[in-house]
């Protein structure tokens, strides 16, 4: 009997540790273990705005939502690209004047909010954010809609207002972007 409970034992702490190994590939295993920091939306409503840099490089793993609103910021604050699980990321009413390529970095990014700053234009890397459901570019100085914007099928809420953009380039991108609220 006891020889048995050996057996069962050992069959037992077999599967255990092989399921990861049968289930997962390594070129597998990283992506898995990637997607669990993607927070869902209840979880990332339950997390606390960092406020300061200072405060998120504390612990940058665990930085999902950072505002850094009203900081009088004249240029785009590069260390932000160094947390890797950002999802919100809250820049207005700064004196922004530009937004580097390397934004693109943040690829959990679900939430940019860029209103009251003076931004002209947006890189061309934007479109490449894989998650990016909610821009706000409110209050800006952007004078043309980027061609680039059509591309953006993932975004549901489009906030372009009080922007010297035209009506037409409005009508145009709601009819290129069907499933998003645009606003103006």
């Amino acid at each position: 009997m006891k020889h048995v409970n050996h057996y069962f034992t050992f069959i037992f702490f077999s599967l255990i540790f092989s399921i990861p190994f049968c289930v997962f590939s390594q070129e597998e295993a990283p992506l898995v273990a990637d997607s669990i920091s993607i927070l869902n939306a209840q979880q990332l409503q339950a997390k606390v705005w960092v406020r300061s840099i200072t405060e998120a490089q504390r612990d940058p793993e665990n930085v999902y939502k950072l505002s850094l609103e009203d900081q009088k910021l004249g240029r785009f604050p590069f260390e932000v690209l160094n947390y890797p699980n950002l999802q919100a990321l809250n820049l207005s009413g700064n004196k922004l004047t530009e937004i580097p390529e390397e934004i693109s970095s943040l690829t959990k990014l679900e939430t940019l909010i860029l209103s009251r700053n003076k931004l002209r234009s947006l890189p061309v890397s934007m479109k490449d954010l894989p998650t990016l459901t909610y821009l706000y570019i409110s209050k800006n100085k952007l004078t043309e809609i980027p061609a680039w914007f059509g591309g953006m099928a993932k975004v549901r809420v489009l906030d372009l207002s009080f922007n010297p953009v035209t009506h037409w380039e409005i009508q145009q991108l709601r009819q290129l972007l069907r499933r998003c609220e645009v606003m103006n």
